[in-house]
């Protein structure tokens, strides 16, 4: 679900800049509403996993990776 929010997110801002070609806006409301829709799902699948007894995967960039963590 948060990744169909972030695409929302990013289709929205796509079509913002469209937009603003022709002298229109895209509310920003409604880039602050799919951000934040996209981080209440982010916290309940956290929260969800941990209720289930999940554990956490630590994400690490490449750029911030040593050698023996590859």
């Amino acid at each position: 679900a948060r990744s169909v929010g972030r695409r929302a997110e990013r289709s929205i801002v796509a079509l913002g800049n469209e937009e603003k070609e022709d002298g229109k806006e895209v509310s920003s409301l409604a880039l602050q509403y799919l951000n934040r829709l996209s981080d209440f799902f982010f916290v309940l699948a956290r929260y969800l996993a941990r209720k289930d007894g999940g554990q956490e995967i630590l994400w690490q960039s490449r750029h911030t990776q040593s050698k023996s963590d590859l």
